[in-house]
């Protein structure tokens, strides 16, 4: 879910959310009344005017431009994944599925955020200057390749166990230290104009 305070949509958005909003990862955080990208606007949906109009309400009944949105973490689920924070990155582990469907998603990524962006998708660092969030990022396994390809990446996970394995696996590579893990939720982060 993207947090937005009546912001228009591009293509890009409407048309790869599923994707990337099922993975839990979102390109930007977007508030305010701007464009996502200098490819043109499109009308906003129905349903995005009408989250953009209740993100707006929620923004005036607080006095201000920041929107929140209720905490949706539940606890059973959150202690799960922090039973398996240690098998985050074990190739053969119950992230096996991930480790495999991970150079396609990485891939398609690519694809999507070189055509729109118009980055060179040959260049080995195609995502400088733009910067990601990855929601639910777990033991960071999409958070380290987008750095890689020169991304600002922000790893925010519920589950403190997880940001501590995606830390320690982080600092191992100079390319993906700097990628910035932070123990939250999508609830708990601040929308804020990019």
């Amino acid at each position: 879910m993207a947090m937005v305070g009546g912001s228009k949509f591009c293509g890009l958005t409407r048309q790869c959310s599923r994707f990337l909003f099922n993975t839990n990862s979102l390109v930007e955080l977007l508030a305010g009344r701007s464009s996502v990208c200098g490819n043109g606007v499109e009308p906003p949906t129905s349903q995005q005017r009408n989250f953009a109009n209740a993100a707006d309400s929620s923004a005036s009944a607080a006095g201000g431009n920041e929107v929140f949105f209720k905490n949706s973490v539940k606890a059973a689920e959150a202690a799960k994944f922090a039973a398996m924070a240690d098998t985050w990155w074990d190739h053969e582990g119950p992230f096996k599925p991930l480790h495999l469907m991970n150079p396609t998603r990485i891939s398609f990524i690519r694809s999507a955020l070189c055509q729109h962006f118009r980055k060179d998708p040959n260049s080995s660092k195609p995502f400088e200057g733009l910067r990601i969030i990855d929601v639910g990022c777990g033991g960071g396994l999409l958070c380290e390749p987008l750095s890689r390809m020169g991304a600002r990446v922000t790893g925010i996970d519920a589950v403190e166990k997880n940001i501590n394995i995606a830390l320690l696996h982080a600092v191992r590579d100079p390319l993906t230290a700097s990628i910035d893990y932070r123990c939250t939720t999508a609830a708990g982060t601040r929308a804020r104009t990019v």
